[in-house]
């Protein structure tokens, strides 16, 4: 029996060391499909400006020479990223989409939706921590609140055990399922005005 393919998606976590999406896929067997999605409208007050696109532009190249060296390539879609990984995983036959979470009002709403969208189509949509020692929802106070001192907050934290960085990950397991989005070239985001 064949395993369907999972879309990874790349938001702010632009790495394969450390990535616990790329883990959780990767543990699925089945083909990987790697996309990064420039979505400036549903970044509200979070939108990039110019140093972040010329970073993004940077990161992405690094990112996407990283994935052929172990016989992949990075996908790139501008546009909302909803209807973008829709169209993604009608024309791959994924089953699931698996991405690191954010943090940003903007951007957990949006992923709210996501999730309850793809879970609404039948299809697997999990996120992960992958950039935060500690969740903002596992750590409080005695009463069940937010800190509001920090010297009690960070004796809270050191006192919590923390996960072991996740390893790179094996080069021979990557897959990529062939598409018609094959991408020669990354567009220079970072030339795109705000």
């Amino acid at each position: 029996m064949s395993r369907l393919p999972v879309i990874l998606w790349f938001q702010q976590d632009l790495r394969l060391r450390d990535n616990a999406a790329l883990q959780a896929a990767l543990a699925t067997g089945g083909p990987i499909v790697p996309v990064y999605i420039l979505d400036d409208e549903s970044e509200g007050h979070w939108r990039m400006g110019a140093a972040s696109r010329w970073w993004l532009h940077h990161s992405l190249a690094v990112l996407d020479a990283s994935l052929r060296k172990r016989g992949s390539r990075l996908l790139l879609a501008r546009g909302k990223s909803l209807p973008v990984l829709s169209a993604l995983c009608a024309e791959t036959k994924a089953g699931a989409v698996y991405w690191n979470r954010r943090y940003e009002p903007a951007a957990i709403a949006c992923n709210k939706q996501i999730k309850a969208e793809l879970a609404g189509s039948g299809i697997e949509a999990k996120s992960f921590n992958s950039a935060l020692l500690f969740e903002p929802h596992t750590i409080a106070n005695k009463q069940g609140g937010p800190f509001q001192v920090f010297t009690p907050y960070w004796r809270h934290c050191l006192a919590q055990p923390i996960q072991d960085e996740l390893p790179a990950a094996n080069a021979r397991r990557y897959v990529l399922r062939r598409s018609g989005r094959n991408r020669r070239n990354l567009p220079n985001w970072s030339c795109y005005r705000t």
